[in-house]
């Protein structure tokens, strides 16, 4: 129990939970990109 309090002490969680709300961000964008590479315009 004390192990996991010190996860939330150190704020690990929240530090995870933004590393991985960036990680979905560039992998949508990487996606729109490969879209509109594939079938936008010349």
């Amino acid at each position: 129990m004390a192990h996991g309090l010190a996860h939330i002490r150190n704020h690990d969680t929240l530090t995870k939970t933004i590393i991985a709300t960036i990680a979905g961000a560039v992998s949508a964008l990487a996606n729109v990109d490969m879209f509109t590479c594939m079938f936008g315009s010349e």
